[in-house]
């Protein structure tokens, strides 16, 4: 439960008290001398301007400070010229106090030449342009402090050509944490100003706590864990700021808890202090989610060690039973699972109440041999995180997430619309079949030299020295991420829609080739007039055509096939960092991608909405979770460096009976068993679900779980509340 400071600091976050410090102000470093400096410089040397100009605040009752507030305009905040074209609203000439309905997250000072700003927009990407999905390396920034990093720069700056791209890199790193500093510095004089007009005695003894934590870790390491958290909500806010959003916390719980126990062993703090300490900072995460559904401020529990251990610990538990009690949409906690997690941990995650999503669970067997396939070392496979959607990749060693290739990939689905525009050109299903790889092989190549050239394109217009330096491997080469500077610098590439394609593809099989009860035209016809006069027959495709999900070999082989051929196609891809291009399976926008991809050859009409990653199709789950999870282990999941998940949903109000949940654990150890390399699953009631949607006010804090991300119920639009109610009513 929380206590009357968390309950408070709970509430001022869910009533945006914090809005009236947001500001959108332009700020450029562009003058006639910096006009010529590197691009890294001049980008280090904006995000420098940000630390010293951003509005900074600290709320009443607060323990953890910080926090961004600095912002731009929505895509919405734009009027149209006579001729139609798009024109920004101006700013204001000083800072304006934005609405909290205006702002976005896409703020940078301007840095670019217009030359480079011209040969980004050649691959549609322009000034300020990251990647985010990914996760920064924490534990280093806690290891060194902003001045060991520095210091480290400075150091290999003796070592590099004068003039070269080293250069240029290192001195970038060199200015982002003076900035860094420099931002902790004004907090720790506002901390000092407050606490001088402060007449409450306790206030103004947390005020002083504030400024001498803020006194330390401007430059040093944290010695305590207080100054441990402190210092990473510092680095998380910074990183925010120069990658915008979406980015990770990684393994929370491993780079802790050296701080945790120490702290807890040598009486400096009880557990209780410590998770009022890890409430605060989980609150002070959602300074920006009334802005966004989607923060993606992911944290990974529990798995095994780089030694092969079980990494369980006392904070993991603790984590959790914060994350339980503060009950807001970030971060979004996630496990790790081997032959060796406890149960105890399987299930606390279950025992979270009626409503909600459960944490994602994620196998250590399936994803260490999938990265060990791409060869990465075992030590740093047993590392592995997931960024801040659900995507795998190495904790403080990797970028697997640039460019085109990552969120979107290639649909499936579109690729399986062409194919079934020839239909008539087929006499066999096998031609069809082998049309439907030709298609997708095509697609692979073009999405791999689309993602290529932006990514040569990436360092010219956006490096990122900030995120960088935290990474192995970027300093030491005197490389940017985006020139592949860290370890593992792999390409995320994205297969959507295999479920909807491969129940699509069974049908065709079994309706036109193999008990020819429909022309190959008449097919083609069905689905451009979304099925208008055919309703029988659609209800025939939904209801005795086979479907994934039902353990049924008849379409789950399809699936497999499908997936392999993808999945060999893309793992030979080469990018030019280095590194290589890894495949996996998430179906995004499900809801929104269902409205425009036309209707399909399984039943489905436009409008509704595609099947979520290896989860059955909404209303075609016949054989229960069983069958559903015996469909997706199917696929070799190994091949999948990138990852896939399976959603899975369930009753909420069930899993109060200890029984049920020792039935779902024996699932999830089921599935993990079988090689599934990711399990989601969300506790829904759809009498409650029907009640927020009439009544928001009373549920402002229902936070449910959309496909890798969490979002609050009642922000979300009508067709993803539809979707996510039909996962249960349906059942």
């Amino acid at each position: 439960m929380l206590n009357e400071r968390l309950e408070y600091l709970r509430n001022a976050m869910l009533e945006v008290r914090h809005a009236p410090y947001r500001v959108r102000k332009p700020l450029s470093i562009l003058n006639e001398d910096t006009k010529t400096k590197p691009v890294a410089v001049r980008k280090a040397l904006a995000f420098k301007l940000i630390m010293e100009k951003m509005p900074l605040f600290i709320l009443n009752r607060e323990l953890i400070v910080g926090g961004r507030t600095m912002f731009a305009p929505r895509r919405s905040d734009f009027s149209l010229h006579e001729d139609g074209t798009k024109k920004n609203l101006d700013f204001a000439p000083d800072a304006e106090t934005l609405d909290v309905e205006t702002p976005g997250f896409e703020f940078y000072p301007h840095y670019a030449t217009e030359e480079e700003k011209a040969l980004a927009r050649e691959m549609n990407i322009g000034e300020g342009y990251v990647t985010s999905h990914c996760t920064a390396g924490y534990r280093k920034v806690l290891r060194l402090g902003f001045g060991g990093i520095r210091e480290q720069a400075e150091a290999r700056l003796q070592d590099v050509e004068p003039g070269s791209n080293q250069e240029s890199f290192l001195r970038a790193v060199i200015i982002c944490m003076n900035g860094a500093t420099r931002l902790v510095e004004r907090c720790e004089e506002l901390a000092h100003t407050l606490m001088n007009k402060e007449s409450d005695k306790t206030r103004k003894r947390e005020l002083n706590d504030i400024a001498s934590i803020c006194s330390r870790v401007k430059t040093k390491p944290p010695q305590t864990f207080r100054e441990a958290l402190q210092m990473l909500f510092f680095a998380h806010t910074m990183i925010l700021i120069e990658n915008y959003n979406l980015m990770a916390l990684g393994r929370m719980d491993q780079y802790l808890f050296p701080y945790y126990r120490a702290d807890i062993d040598n009486g400096v703090i009880t557990k209780e202090e410590a998770g009022e300490l890890l409430a605060c900072l989980f609150i002070k995460m959602n300074d920006t989610s009334d802005l966004h559904t989607d923060n993606g401020q992911n944290i990974i529990l529990s798995g095994l060690t780089q030694d092969g251990e079980d990494g369980t610990n006392d904070l993991t538990y603790l984590i959790i039973d914060v994350f339980k009690d503060v009950r807001l949409t970030d971060p979004q906690i996630n496990i790790r699972y081997h032959e060796g997690t406890p149960n105890r941990l399987l299930d606390q995650i279950l025992n979270f109440g009626n409503l909600g999503p459960v944490p994602m669970i994620y196998n250590d067997h399936t994803a260490i041999d999938a990265m060990l396939n791409i060869g990465v070392e075992l030590t740093d496979a047993r590392d592995y995180c997931i960024d801040a959607c659900q995507d795998l990749m190495i904790a403080e060693k990797s970028d697997f997430y640039p460019i085109f290739a990552g969120i979107y990939g290639i649909h499936l689905l579109t690729i399986l619309e062409r194919v079934v525009e020839r239909l008539s050109q087929h006499t066999t299903f096998d031609q069809f079949w082998s049309d439907l790889k030709h298609e997708m092989r095509v697609d692979i190549a073009s999405f791999v030299e689309q993602a290529n050239c932006a990514d040569k394109i990436l360092p010219i217009i956006s490096p990122v020295p900030f995120l960088s330096s935290t990474l192995e491997g970027c300093i030491e080469t005197g490389r940017d991420k985006t020139e592949g500077g860290t370890i593992y610098n792999f390409t995320g590439f994205v297969g959507g829609g295999l479920v909807n394609v491969a129940n699509s593809a069974a049908a065709i099989r079994k309706i036109i080739f193999k008990e020819k009860r429909l022309e190959p035209d008449k097919m083609v016809e069905a689905l451009k007039n979304e099925y208008e006069g055919l309703e029988p027959l659609r209800q025939s495709i939904l209801n005795d055509s086979p479907k994934f999900g039902n353990n049924d070999d008849n379409v789950d082989l399809l699936a497999v096939e499908l997936a392999n051929y993808f999945c060999d196609e893309v793992n030979k891809c080469k990018n030019p960092r280095g590194g290589r291009f890894v495949a996996g399976f998430f179906s995004h926008h499900q809801a929104r991608l269902g409205k425009v991809v036309h209707a399909t050859a399984d039943g489905r009409k436009q409008g509704e909405p595609l099947a979520v990653s290896l989860s059955p199709s909404n209303g075609t789950e016949r054989q229960g979770p069983t069958g559903a999870i015996l469909s997706a282990a199917k696929i070799d999941q190994r091949k999948c460096p990138l990852g896939t998940s399976l959603d899975l949903t369930f009753y909420g109000p069930s899993v109060h009976e200890r029984e049920e949940r020792e039935k779902i654990v024996s699932l999830i150890r089921s599935y993990m068993d079988l090689g599934g390399i990711e399990l989601q699953m969300n506790l829904l009631d759809p009498e409650i679900l029907r009640d927020a949607q009439k009544n928001p006010d009373r549920y402002r804090d229902l936070v449910v779980r959309v496909w890798g991300f969490n979002a609050y119920f009642v922000s979300l639009k009508p067709e993803y509340q539809e979707e996510i109610i039909s996962r249960i009513e349906r059942k």
